[in-house]
């Protein structure tokens, strides 16, 4: 009877297994985000038991809800990456588009979900895909870190690191079109808790808008926005991010850091189609140095602009400070988390947040007293600058040579195995008088540990066991979007009537003053002298900001590349525009200045066009130049701009 039972039993399961459908193996789509109304193409590999090898895919939000009905009928034949492909990670897998794509249901909240393929348990490979939501109405707009994912990921055989590419070399160059299949956990948590509160009957008034790294680099998806949020391990970001991030708070908008490790790399974006849509998008990071095995082949990074090129953004030669954006970079970075080896060793951290302003109005609710501890087994870590220490033994933020208006630390962490102590603070801050308020929690780990409960560790400094403090962390979270959005005052301290900014050699530019090359003297009466580097995109100049007494000095000055002198002349930033573009090498070009000269370079920075002019309308024709990327330097009797174009 046994035996009757077993062949009984097996019997059946073949049969249900043929009646399964395809088992998905990996695939991805055609870009990373999409908005309502938008068509999903998808290139999925699978192996089909069922008939014709038709499948589905279900969508799960990021809850952990399924959304229904799945997208059924799909062609999920198996496929492979063609013999002649032999770089997949740069050039993308090449699969086949599936037979059924999926047109984004207006219903669809704004968030980052899971297409996963049903009929194995636990389901088979998944596929992230972000739906965003409507950019004009929304307030809060979350970027998760995609480049970062990509970075890491190293499916084809190679990442950006070579401790998982294949002969232990790593890729200079790993395209979006391809499985993603680094860890995602770093954001999940902060989503599933977000996904469920904003908006919710407690927060009606909430629009949100989830984005990608890639869409940083397009203005409109913030500018409407009153908060913006990054999250997990946003490392890779490009230098029109960066300028958006900026210009975003500087237009008094607030934002909300809950990274580490957060603005590391410079990247750039390559199509090699110069399309539109993204389907070929690959991050580019060129090497000076090896991360993990200092024995490899340096890679040069093959950009003309060295202010382009992909090395750290804490680089002087990038002009670009990460302190000056978000007040911490990262240094040794790592505090005591298993994940990095650091289990067993003590570092002099805390496994958390030392809380040493707890009437802190972002603490609200938490109940801490000063000296009480946030916990969480921490991640990779961002650094500040320190000004000695108070009675306590605590550190004192050198606001001084941040160069900010007004800033506090709530708590910090720290770590001595380099032999010289970092302190990771978790700071909130004001650049200028007028611009939005930044908050960091300087960990990584943040919105992963939002979303655990009793995920123990060891703390090696301690002995004790450590979990994550998840319920304060949603209380502190919600604080910060709640009071941000609302406009409430998020500081202990009064607004300063002065401030003082020391030069030095790790001083950073105060970003509020500068508009692509000139320097303004702000509403808050800042006075500018020699001896203070400022760096711009275009220009460079060196001067001292100290002294911001009052509120109602409206004199500009413009920078040069020896000093500052007083321009009584109109100083704004001319308006360009240049249409169409992408074009097929005919376009226009009309700026509200007289435009005195103009220059066009190729990506190998060659001049291949010069002229002087004297007018605000121009019609130029490049159709006899090679499709791709091309750098327009206008000369107005204003400003030197520099715009890009695409010639396909």
């Amino acid at each position: 009877m046994k035996t009757i039972l077993s062949i009984t039993i097996f019997f059946l399961y073949a049969m249900l297994c043929i009646a399964q459908p395809s088992v998905l193996i990996d695939g991805y789509t055609d870009k990373a985000s999409y908005r309502a109304g938008e068509t999903v193409t998808f290139f999925l590999n699978a192996v089909g038991t069922g008939s014709g090898g038709v499948g589905s895919l279900c969508l799960r939000a990021p809850n952990g809800a399924t959304i229904t009905p799945c997208i059924n009928g799909i062609d999920m034949a198996q496929q492979s990456i063609s013999s002649s492909n032999t770089e997949p990670w740069k050039n993308g897998f090449g699969y086949s588009a599936s037979s059924v794509t999926w047109t984004v249901p207006s219903s669809l909240q704004s968030g980052h979900y899971i297409l996963y393929g049903p009929g194995t348990s636990p389901p088979g490979f998944e596929i992230p895909i972000i739906i965003k939501g409507d950019k004009s109405t929304a307030n809060i707009v979350v970027v998760c870190p995609t480049n970062t994912i990509n970075a890491y990921t190293n499916s084809g055989g190679k990442s950006l690191y070579d401790y998982n590419s294949s002969n232990g070399i790593q890729a200079t160059t790993v395209s979006f079109l391809r499985p993603q299949d680094y860890t995602q956990g770093l954001m999940t948590g902060f989503l599933k808790w977000f996904y469920n509160t904003y908006p919710s009957a407690s927060h009606p008034s909430a629009n949100v808008n989830v984005i990608s790294d890639l869409d940083m680099d397009d203005y409109t998806e913030i500018e409407n926005a009153k908060v913006l949020i990054v999250i997990g391990h946003s490392e890779y970001w490009s230098r029109e991010a960066r300028m958006n991030f900026d210009k975003f708070v500087d237009a008094g908008k607030d934002a909300i850091i809950l990274s580490g490790n957060s603005f590391w790399w410079q990247v750039q974006y390559i199509d090699d189609n110069y399309s539109t849509d993204n389907t070929k998008l690959t991050v580019y990071r060129g090497t000076t140095d090896n991360n993990f095995n200092p024995t490899l082949p340096i890679t040069a990074d093959a950009s003309c602009d060295p202010l382009l090129k992909t090395v750290h953004w804490n680089e002087p030669s990038l002009k670009y400070s990460i302190l000056g954006s978000i007040g911490a970079d990262w240094g040794d970075g790592y505090s005591n988390h298993p994940s990095y080896g650091d289990a067993d060793n003590c570092y002099g951290g805390f496994y958390g947040h030392k809380i040493i302003l707890p009437n802190s109005p972002i603490l609200n609710g938490t109940g801490f007293a000063y000296g009480n501890y946030l916990t969480f087994p921490t991640g990779e870590y961002d650094a500040t600058l320190i000004d000695g220490f108070d009675s306590n033994g605590d550190p004192i933020l050198d606001v001084s040579a941040l160069g900010f208006f007004h800033a506090e630390i709530i708590g910090y962490d720290r770590n001595n195995s380099s032999g010289i102590t970092e302190y990771y603070p978790f700071i909130l801050f004001q650049k200028t008088c007028t611009s939005g308020k930044i908050i960091n929690v300087s960990s990584n780990s943040w919105c992963r540990d939002i979303g655990i409960g009793g995920n123990s560790h060891i703390n090696p400094c301690t002995g004790q066991s450590v979990a994550p403090d998840a319920a304060h962390m949603k209380t502190i979270t919600q604080n910060m979007i709640d009071m941000l959005l609302a406009g409430s005052n998020v500081f202990v301290s009064p607004a300063p009537t002065s401030i003082t900014m020391k030069p030095s050699s790790q001083t950073v530019s105060y970003s509020a003053c500068i508009t692509n090359g000139s320097i303004h003297i702000t509403p808050c009466g800042v006075f500018i002298t020699d001896g203070y580097k400022v760096d711009t995109k275009d220009n460079t100049a060196f001067a001292k900001i100290e002294d911001c007494t009052s509120c109602n000095h409206s004199a500009k000055m413009s920078a040069n590349n020896h000093g500052v002198n007083e321009n009584p002349q109109n100083t704004k930033q001319p308006s360009v525009n240049i249409f169409p573009n992408p074009n097929n090498g005919s376009f226009s070009i009309l700026s509200d200045s007289t435009i005195l000269k103009i220059d066009i370079r190729n990506l190998l920075g060659e001049n291949i066009y010069s002229s002087q002019i004297n007018s605000n309308k121009l019609e130029l024709n490049l159709s006899d130049r090679p499709k791709g990327i091309y750098f327009i330097k206008l000369y107005s009797t204003r400003q030197t701009v520099t715009r890009k174009i695409i010639v396909q």
